[in-house]
């Protein structure tokens, strides 16, 4: 699940293949009914790597179409900008999933 390609377009994406299981969302994934994390696909649905303006003020009626990201995870997992940065932690990051590079053969361009 650490991949660069299985989080850039597979994780909060792809449906939880556990859903009659009980477990921690926060730790899982895969996206899950209502979770304010879910994603869409880069591949399907085009969008930029930048925040929507009326997604922050939850006004965006555009749902799916938008163009712009809504939330963090579809900001910083989009292909645009997915380890286009040094995380600041550098080697010390202790985050389970991570948006920044850590080290510069990781990042990517």
């Amino acid at each position: 699940y650490s991949t660069d390609a299985f989080r850039m377009f597979s994780f909060k994406i792809d449906c939880c293949p556990r859903l009659a299981e009980s477990h921690d969302w926060t730790l899982c994934p895969f996206q899950h009914p209502g979770e304010k994390a879910r994603r869409r696909d880069p591949r399907c649905y085009t969008y930029h790597g930048v925040p929507c303006p009326d997604f922050r003020k939850g006004t965006c009626k555009r749902g799916d179409a938008c163009t712009y990201a809504h939330g963090v995870f579809e900001c910083w997992l989009h292909p645009s900008r997915y380890r286009t940065q040094l995380c600041k932690e550098g080697a010390a990051c202790r985050r389970s999933v991570c948006f920044f590079a850590h080290s510069v053969e990781q990042l990517r361009e």
